[in-house]
Order: C-alpha cells, then sequence, then structure tokens
C-alpha cells in the first residue's frame, strides 16, 4: 500500500491543489526545512530529503561506514 502526500500552493490569496507525490508503505513522518522534505521510512531505515517538485537531493540509510542514526522515526 503506497502513501501520498498532496501538495498546495498559495498564490494571490488562492490555495490549489499541487503535486501528488507517492510515498512508500514504509513512511514514517515527515518535516519540511527550506522548501525541501525530510521523509523518513521504516523498512528498510532510511531518509530521504526531497524537493518540492518530488525530486531527491539526498539519501541517508544504515549502510556504509558512517551510520548517522539506527532507526529513523517520526520528526
Amino acid at each position: 500500500m503506497e502513501k501520498n502526500i498532496q501538495m498546495i500552493q498559495v498564490k494571490d490569496n488562492t490555495l490549489t491543489l499541487g503535486r501528488v507525490l507517492t510515498m512508500s508503505d514504509s513512511l514514517l513522518g515527515i518535516a519540511s526545512n527550506r522548501n525541501c522534505l525530510a521523509v523518513s521510512y521504516s523498512k528498510p531505515p532510511w531518509l530521504e530529503v526531497v524537493s518540492m517538485d518530488g525530486q531527491v537531493q539526498h539519501q541517508f540509510d544504515k549502510s556504509g561506514k558512517s551510520q548517522h542514526f539506527r532507526n529513523p522515526d517520526f520528526m
């Protein structure tokens, strides 16, 4: 089962629907910062930084030598 994020836009005091971003079922939490979304997932544990147009900017996971976290959680 996938989860969706409905983007909205405000322009000239008018609220309109924007893009719909489809996320994996293992989505845990979302935070926004500097026109990007930080999206955490549980299985496998990882974090993505996604631009507002849906492009993945960075991915962080438990693999490799520098493990920044043990398990992402709600933000």
